[in-house]
């Protein structure tokens, strides 16, 4: 690490063993004492030395504890990726609770299921957030205000809690095939495992982490937790539309060393030729096998940069299986071969069961969570999903839909209503492609269920219906993109892109490539305001009134948590 970026050099830290009975928050002090004044966290331009992070949290916690919270109880997080959740999780460790963080796009809904089931003491949530809270659920601190109060007042007493290594540090929430809401516990000891006692990376002085997990992704404990134990600087991706070209800018500016990617983000990244990276060291990327057309892409850029294929189920909270990426193609090919084993273990979720995640555009969709969200509806008797792979651009997923009434196939609204009353469920990544009505599903002798004899649904290989051809220049881009995207062909200029099946991160996939084609920077946030051909085509040609310019601060926010990356991993 060089003088290039002194704002988060880090040379004083400490090297710490695994421990499996010390808790997290022990470690995090020790590295404070070592070296005070390194940056420990640093996100949209406020960074925090790691002297400042431990009074803060330190305060927090006494506040915290103040309101009733004990060793045991849980927290509930209704906060973005931000320097004060990083706060917040550290101070409830120190206050002995454990966090239980919540997607901030999942419908109200869902959100006020998990509290009902999880029951926190607290949730710690902020501005924008509280109105979606259920009114019978826990008290609410707001994060701002909270560390607002106990900034400016002496560092609390150390907190004497007796918390070990079997205690629990935060709890996943995620939902059953039944429906029902199951936690997830996960110890200290297992994420100080997964960062000191292991041999697929080295954490060095001076590195700095990029966090770009959302924060109710297991991933993030890997990134928050992997920086401050080993008193490297943590850097954040700023919460908003995400670009390749922010990535990398951030990158480069902040001189990040190691980060952790989807396997979809790093191939753009290997796809986007990005110059001016030279500071990366270690790269992991994960979820699905990585290709070796990228692999050898970016290594020819960078070719001193360390490449790590990851897999890991979210419940974990482990890297399950990590292939370090080979420099030959031979060799490339065989550690793909190895990593898949390694995914499939029995061990592991089997990836050919329909419960298992598809990973989907960098989204994880749990297809039994969908299932279990369908077989709420009344009109429904039993609900079926399925993704079928055309290929990666026109990769799907599909609901197979089994009705209580015999006729409602024929009924032209009934797979529209369902989906609509989908939708108020589950997060827009979640909604399937197309669905496909059937009297009975296909079934052996055992009476299960044979998947592979279900229809594959024509839209989801075949072309859409055209209601007009493109007629100016902006329409022909667009159709282009669309059909590049989606993997379609002949898409109508009136078809909304996401009831073709697309999602946010596409549609910032296909950002990206208009401002390339058209030459000229636009807001991301137009592509979600017009989402056919003709009202898109219309807007950029400045044939309609206003824009998304005009929107007011709060529409525009609300836009843009509605647009987040995804999945369960990065609301980039």
């Amino acid at each position: 690490m060089t003088d290039l970026y002194p704002k988060t050099v880090n040379r004083q830290s400490v090297v710490i063993q695994f421990d499996r009975d010390r808790n997290l928050q022990s470690m995090v002090r020790q590295q404070a004492e070592a070296a005070p004044d390194a940056i420990a966290i640093d996100f949209d331009d406020r960074s925090m030395t790691y002297a400042e992070l431990d009074r803060l949290s330190e305060n927090f916690a006494a506040h915290l504890q103040r309101l009733g919270l004990v060793k045991g109880d849980t927290v509930a997080l209704i906060l973005p990726r931000a320097l004060v959740t990083v706060v917040a999780k550290l101070a409830i460790a120190k206050s002995g609770a454990a966090y239980i963080p919540l997607d901030t796009a999942l419908p109200p809904s869902q959100i006020e299921q998990i509290l009902v089931e999880c029951r926190p003491k607290l949730i710690v949530t902020g501005a924008g957030y509280a109105t979606a809270l259920p009114a019978h659920s826990a008290p609410a601190v707001n994060i701002e205000d909270a560390l607002a109060a106990v900034s400016s007042i002496p560092l609390a007493e150390k907190s004497a809690t007796d918390v070990g290594g079997g205690d629990t540090v935060y709890v996943m929430p995620t939902i059953g095939p039944t429906g029902q809401i199951k936690r997830v516990a996960v110890t200290h000891r297992a994420i100080s495992r997964v960062i000191l006692d292991q041999n697929y990376i080295k954490f060095n002085q001076g590195d700095v982490l990029l966090q770009t997990s959302a924060t109710w992704f297991d991933a993030e404990a890997f990134e928050m937790w992997g920086a401050l134990l080993t008193g490297c600087s943590l850097v954040g991706l700023p919460v908003g539309p995400f670009s390749i070209s922010r990535l990398c800018e951030l990158i480069r500016k902040s001189g990040i060393t190691t980060m952790f990617l989807t396997t979809d983000v790093f191939n753009r990244l290997a796809d986007a030729s990005s110059k001016g990276l030279q500071s990366l060291k270690h790269v992991i990327f994960g979820g699905e096998i990585g290709s070796a057309e990228h692999v050898g892409r970016f290594r020819k850029e960078y070719p001193d940069c360390k490449l790590t294929n990851a897999y890991g189920p979210n419940e974990s909270s482990a890297f399950e299986a990590t292939i370090a990426v080979p420099t030959t193609p031979v060799d490339r090919d065989v550690a793909g071969r190895a990593f898949a084993r390694a995914a499939a273990a029995p061990s592991r979720r089997d990836p050919g069961r329909n419960d298992a995640p598809a990973g989907i555009d960098g989204t994880s969709a749990e297809l039994a969570e969908i299932e279990a969200a369908l077989r709420q509806d009344p009109r429904l008797s039993d609900s079926i999903v399925v993704c079928h792979d055309h290929g990666s651009p026109a990769r799907r997923i599909v609901a197979y839909l089994r009705p209580h009434r015999a006729d409602a196939g024929k009924d032209p609204h009934f797979v529209r209503q369902v989906m609509a009353n989908l939708r108020s469920t589950l997060p827009a990544y979640m909604i399937p492609d197309c669905a496909v009505v059937l009297d009975e599903f296909p079934m052996d002798q055992a009476g299960e269920i044979e998947s592979e004899k279900l229809p594959v649904p024509a839209n989801a290989s075949k072309a859409d219906d055209v209601s007009s051809a493109p007629a100016v220049q902006t329409e022909v881009i667009l159709t282009e993109l669309w059909q590049g995207i989606l993997g379609r062909s002949n898409i109508g200029l009136d078809r909304n892109f996401f009831d073709l099946g697309g999602t946010s991160l596409q549609l910032i996939h296909a950002h990206a490539r208009l401002e390339a084609r058209l030459g000229r920077a636009i807001d991301v946030v137009s592509l979600f305001t017009y989402s056919t051909i003709r009202d898109l085509s219309r807007f950029l040609d400045g044939k309609t009134a206003g824009s998304a310019r005009s929107m007011s601060a709060t529409q525009r926010a609300t836009l843009q948590r509605q647009t987040r990356f995804q999945f369960r991993r990065s609301a980039l």
